[in-house]
């Protein structure tokens, strides 16, 4: 299956475009993914952690307009056309 990722901040430096497809095995979930990313570009897993302690903190991640926290975060399933956004947390004040 593909995903559309959409990278912003720090990752999106690391990935060298804002706009990356990610070909995944079926039933892959957002650690599938975040590790794929880790593999596949230098310098992503300083942002997003390492595999065993990642939590998705580090960033936001969302599906389809919808956060991960609200899912079931990095077991949250993947299908074939997702539009997944990782981005830097904001915060203010």
């Amino acid at each position: 299956m593909k995903v559309d990722v959409h990278a912003f901040g720090p990752l999106r430096e690391v990935i060298g475009e804002k706009r990356y497809q990610c070909t995944l095995e079926s039933d892959s979930t957002v650690g599938d993914l975040l590790d794929r990313l880790c593999a596949e570009f230098d310098g992503a897993r300083a942002i997003l952690g390492e595999a065993d302690e990642r939590d998705t903190t580090a960033v936001v991640v969302t599906i389809n307009k919808r956060s991960t926290k609200t899912l079931e975060g990095r077991e949250t399933v993947l299908t074939d056309g997702d539009l997944v956004r990782i981005s830097p947390p904001i915060h203010g004040g």
